[in-house]
């Protein structure tokens, strides 16, 4: 139930999030042109991607019996 409780607060939060965003936007010209716009994008899934690939490896892999949830559990970590 909580998962599903959070789902639906997320979304809508987007959803009014993009609401107010096109409404602000409404007003204004687009001070992006286009090839600047690529860079953004780009730079905005980089992060996104390599999170995603470190997560896969975290979750889904192991280094020699080990996986990189065992190997960060360090004296810091508290496990």
């Amino acid at each position: 139930m909580h998962h599903l409780l959070h789902l639906v607060f997320e979304l809508a939060g987007f959803a009014v999030g993009c609401a107010c965003f096109q409404r602000l936007r409404s007003g204004q010209g687009d001070p992006i042109d286009e090839p600047k716009r690529v860079w953004i994008i780009i730079g905005a899934a980089a992060p996104v991607l390599c999170a995603l690939t470190v997560g896969g490896i975290g979750i889904g892999t192991s280094w020699g019996g080990a996986s990189l949830a065992v190997l960060y559990c360090g004296p810091a970590n508290f496990h």
